[in-house]
C-alpha cells in the first residue's frame, strides 16, 4: 500500500491544484482533489474512494479571502468571522486584547487557554465540564518552541524528546508507571507512528490526508500532528502557536498576526502546500523543516542584539585562522590555507574567515566559483531584476542547487545559511534570499539540472521576489 502526493502549480497569480491518492499494489483506493483560486483559496475539493476524507464534491464560497460558505452533497453552510477576522466554526471562540484565543465554548464542556507565555505559547488549558474544572494541563517549551513535557495535578503526563526539529521519542508517566515511546516521522518531521519500546509494537498510527484531516488509531492518546502543532480533542481543531488550524478546512482560523504583509492569503497553510512546506509557528512558512531553520538562524544573525552569537561566529572565524597559520596540506602547488586566503580577498573577509572555518577550505573555495558562475548565468539569463527579481532569484536557487549536487546539502545549507547571516541587507530581502536558497537545495535533489529546475520555479512563480515581473522567456 503506498500514499502519494501530487503538487500542480501552473503559474504564479494563477489557480493550482493538488491531488492526493491511495494505492493497494496497482489499484488506486481513494483520490482527492484540491482547487484553489489565485490567493491560495480552495474553492473545491472532490474525493473519491473512502479514506480520512469521505466520498463527496465540495465548493467554497469567500469574501475577500474570508470563508464565507461551502456546500457539501448540496448542503451550504455558513461563517461569520469576528471583527478581527476570525473564524466562528465548530466552537464559539473568545480572544483577548491580544487575539490569543482565550475560550472554546462547545455544549458541556469549556475549554479555558488560560495563560500564554511571552512567545504566544500556549501554557494552561482548563476544561471545565458543567461549571467544574475537570481537569487542567500545563505545557511546558524548550528556548526553539518544541513541547517538551505536560502535566496535571498528579505530575507527568507525558514528556517528548527531540533531535533538534525531530521529536524522536515520547515518555509516558514517571517512576515505576514510566512508558517509552519511540516517535516514527515522515520527511516533514510530522509523527506518524508510536512504537512501544518494550515490545515494538505499533501503538499509535496517524495516516491523513495531505492536510491533515483523519483521526489516529491505536491504544495511546498522542496528540503531536504537523511541526508546530497540537491537536485539541475538544475543537478537532491544531493548536500551532500563534493560530489554530483547521484540517478540515486546510486552513488556519485566524488570520496571519501582520495582515497582508505574511502574504496575499493571510489565512493559508504552509502556501497551501502541506506536502512541501511546513509551519511549526503559526507565522511564516517554509520549504520542509530546512526553511524554518536556516530563517530562524537568520533573522537572529540580523537581530538588534549581535552580542550574544559574537562567539559563534569567531568559532568559525578562529579555525579557519589557526588552519590557514598551520596547514600543511596542499591543493596543486600551493598550500590549502594559502590557496584559501588568496581566493577570499574580495567581499567580507570575516564571512570568508566563517565560510572556511564552517565547512573546510575546499568546499568554501568551491562554493565562491559556484556562486560566480551562478551570477554569470543570471546575468545571462534574460530574466529581469537582478537584484530583488526574478534574476536575483534565479542566481540563489542555482547557486544552492550546484552547491547541493556538488557538496551536499548539508554543506550547501551552512554556506547559504552562513552568507544570509552576515547581510547587511534588510530582513525581506534576507528572507527572500533563505527561501530560494532552500528551494534550491531541493532542486539538487532531483536529476534534472539545477539550471532547468530552477528556470521552471521562475516561469511557475514558485521562487520569492520582491519586485515581481513577468519572466521573461529565453
Amino acid at each position: 500500500m503506498s500514499l502519494v502526493y501530487q503538487v500542480k502549480t501552473s503559474c504564479f497569480f494563477s489557480t493550482h491544484q493538488t491531488s492526493e491518492s491511495r494505492t493497494t499494489g496497482t489499484t488506486e483506493t481513494y483520490n482527492i482533489g484540491y482547487t484553489y483560486d489565485k490567493n491560495g483559496n480552495r474553492t473545491g475539493l472532490a474525493a473519491t474512494g473512502q479514506h480520512m476524507q469521505p466520498a463527496a464534491s465540495v465548493s467554497y464560497t469567500y469574501t475577500g479571502n474570508k470563508l464565507a460558505s461551502f456546500s457539501k452533497a448540496g448542503v451550504a453552510q455558513s461563517f461569520s468571522h469576528t471583527g478581527n477576522g476570525e473564524l466562528n466554526y465548530g466552537t464559539t471562540p473568545t480572544y483577548d486584547n491580544g487575539a490569543r484565543r482565550k475560550v472554546d465554548r462547545l455544549s458541556s464542556t469549556n475549554y479555558y487557554y488560560s495563560n500564554y507565555n511571552h512567545k504566544n505559547e500556549r501554557s494552561f488549558r482548563d476544561n471545565v465540564l458543567n461549571s467544574a474544572v475537570a481537569t487542567m494541563t500545563q505545557y511546558v517549551y524548550d528556548e526553539s518552541s518544541h513541547l517538551i513535557s505536560e502535566y496535571d495535578k498528579n505530575g507527568v503526563l507525558v514528556e517528548y524528546v527531540w533531535l533538534g526539529d525531530k521529536p524522536i521519542a515520547a515518555i509516558y508517566g514517571s517512576g515505576a508507571a514510566t512508558k517509552i515511546y519511540y516517535i516514527v516521522t515522515d520527511a516533514q518531521n510530522t509523527p506518524r507512528r508510536l512504537i512501544d519500546s518494550s515490545n515494538h509494537a505499533i501503538v499509535w498510527a496517524w495516516d491523513s490526508t495531505a492536510f491533515g484531516l483523519g483521526n489516529p488509531t491505536g491504544t495511546v492518546t498522542f496528540n503531536l500532528r504537523f511541526p508546530g502543532q497540537y491537536y485539541d480533542a475538544g475543537t478537532d481543531q491544531f493548536y500551532n502557536h500563534n493560530r489554530y488550524y483547521n484540517p478540515e478546512l486546510g486552513r488556519y482560523m485566524e488570520p496571519d498576526p501582520i495582515g497582508l504583509e505574511g502574504g496575499l492569503n493571510p489565512y493559508a497553510y504552509a502556501g497551501s502546500n502541506p506536502v512541501m512546506n511546513v509551519d511549526p509557528r503559526g507565522l511564516i512558512y517554509g520549504f520542509n523543516d530546512v526553511m524554518n531553520y536556516s530563517i530562524n538562524n537568520t533573522l537572529a544573525f540580523n537581530s538588534i542584539d549581535m552580542s550574544h552569537l559574537n562567539g559563534w561566529q569567531m568559532s568559525f572565524e578562529s579555525a579557519a585562522s589557526n588552519f590557514i597559520s598551520n596547514s600543511s596540506f596542499t591543493f596543486g602547488n600551493k598550500p590549502v590555507g594559502a590557496l584559501a586566503y588568496e581566493n577570499y580577498q574580495v567581499g567580507s573577509f570575516r564571512e570568508n574567515m566563517a565560510h572556511i572555518g564552517n565547512v573546510g577550505p575546499l568546499d568554501a573555495i568551491k562554493a565562491k566559483n559556484i556562486a560566480k558562475e551562478s551570477l554569470s548565468n543570471a546575468q545571462n539569463s534574460g530574466l529581469s531584476g537582478v537584484h530583488n527579481g526574478a534574476a536575483d532569484a534565479y542566481r540563489h536557487c542555482q547557486w544552492s542547487c550546484e552547491m547541493g549536487k556538488q557538496l551536499g546539502v548539508d554543506q550547501a545549507s551552512k554556506i547559504g545559511g552562513t552568507h544570509e547571516s552576515y547581510s547587511k541587507g534588510p530582513v525581506n530581502e534576507i528572507y527572500m534570499d533563505t527561501y530560494n536558497n532552500a528551494l534550491g537545495r531541493q532542486m539538487s535533489l532531483r536529476p534534472e539540472g539545477c539550471k532547468v529546475n530552477c528556470m521552471k520555479l521562475v516561469e511557475k512563480g514558485v521562487l520569492f521576489q520582491l519586485e515581481i515581473a513577468k519572466p521573461k522567456k529565453r
